[in-house]
């Protein structure tokens, strides 16, 4: 779905990106030659420590810094991103922030949630026509 909307490569950043493999595709009938990149957060200090391996308490500040990081990197290696998509659970938090530094439509879980809600409960018009 996203990438019918913008045509480009849609980049996904995930807690583990070794984890996250063709497998999950396929079993959700995304087609391969849809193009794609891949980056986790696995070599994130504080992530890796934090939601990884469940360990101390979470720096919210921190973990914006290194998703951030991993968004610029992202969108600097790959000519043709479009959009990026947070995989893991953890991520919606920072998806603002990710959009107002690369400029991209950010999907998450909540982007999806909402469209759903939306879909099904549609809104009374309250504007001007």
């Amino acid at each position: 779905m996203i990438h019918a909307l913008c045509r480009g490569t849609v980049g996904i950043i995930t807690a583990n990106s070794a984890r996250l493999t063709h497998c999950h595709f396929a079993a959700r009938q995304i087609r391969e030659d849809i193009p794609r990149v891949i980056y986790g957060m696995e070599g994130c200090g504080e992530f890796r420590t934090t939601i990884l391996e469940e360990k101390g308490a979470l720096d919210s500040a921190a973990i914006e810094a290194e998703v951030l990081g991993v968004a610029a990197r992202m969108q600097a290696e790959t000519t043709d991103l479009c959009a990026i998509l947070l995989e893991c659970s953890d991520l919606p938090p920072y998806a603002a922030a990710i959009q107002d530094r690369t400029g991209l439509p950010v999907h998450d879980l909540n982007t999806l949630i909402r469209y759903l809600r939306d879909a099904v409960r549609q809104r009374s018009c309250s504007g001007c026509i």
